[in-house]
């Protein structure tokens, strides 16, 4: 069955749907305004406010002015990041999936949360930065702007050999760095540049899109690139107009040869850059 439960109105806002992600009894949307909206049929911490409510209404950040840009969902829990690549979580936590940092060997019962609270390692000034998230039934996960990938929660209890494999001060309730990725996806790609970039995970295991890791650096130099050849081409035609032979209009606005046929590839090479990307 299918429920279609608008926006509450809000006059002239132009505010637009950017994401959707839906859970076990709930249900998440983000706003291109960085806001995140929950909604169930039941009361429960996955809404992250208090109240049930089957229409769209935020959740509750204890900081107001958090940007969020993406947002996840397990069955009973939610992730959420935000544009300084911090990660907060709610809901349920019996798997550990929240990432708190409660000691496994403890006997006390894992708290849930109804507000969101920040993932450990991932907020504060000293925080690591995650670029993507994701959240399994119990698990969550996500990569960080180094290309690192963490798991918690149950993934990561199955992956580290249900709990025999963590090191000391590790545990499945928060975030553990898989070892080895980065060797994996170089050697799949025969290229030192790519790493891990999406992750989706399930249960006891997940999978990763990679993408350039010096892709920004690429485009920067094709944009100094272009605005240097732009000079050049200025410069050229502005010899051009002045009457002046064709042997004197082919030196660039530094004095040095001007190669015509770069000009003309140019195009090619951001084009080819942005296909590498969408890979």
């Amino acid at each position: 069955m299918t429920y279609w439960s608008p926006l509450p109105d809000q006059g002239t806002s132009h505010r637009h749907i950017v994401q959707v992600a839906s859970g076990k009894q709930h249900a998440l949307l983000l706003t291109d305004e960085g806001t995140v909206y929950s909604w169930s049929g039941k009361d429960g911490p996955f809404l992250g406010r208090t109240g049930k409510s089957s229409t769209p209404s935020p959740v509750e950040f204890e900081r107001p002015e958090e940007v969020v840009v993406q947002i996840a969902c397990g069955l009973e829990h939610c992730l959420a990041l935000t544009a300084k690549g911090s990660l907060f979580a709610w809901g349920e936590n019996k798997a550990g999936q929240l990432g708190t940092g409660l000691p496994v060997e403890t006997d006390k019962e894992v708290p849930k949360q109804n507000r969101p609270v920040p993932v450990k390692y991932f907020e504060g000034k000293s925080a690591k930065q995650a670029k993507s998230c994701s959240c399994g039934p119990e698990s969550s996960a996500c990569i960080t702007t180094d290309g690192d990938v963490y798991v918690w929660g149950a993934t990561s209890y199955y992956l580290f050999g249900r709990g025999s494999a963590y090191q000391v001060g590790e545990n499945c309730m928060v975030p553990v760095k898989v070892s080895g990725l980065p060797d994996i996806v170089q050697l799949l790609s025969h290229d030192k540049d790519w790493e891990p970039d999406r992750i989706a995970l399930y249960k006891d295991m997940f999978a990763c899109t990679i993408s350039r890791s010096k892709f920004p650096g690429d485009l920067k130099e094709q944009i100094k690139i272009m605005k240097r050849r732009d000079q050049d081409l200025k410069h050229l035609n502005n010899r051009g107009a002045s009457g002046q032979s064709d042997a004197e209009t082919r030196g660039g606005s530094d004095g040095s040869p001007m190669e015509f046929g770069d000009m003309k590839t140019l195009n090619h090479e951001l084009k080819n850059l942005w296909e590498e990307k969408k890979t």
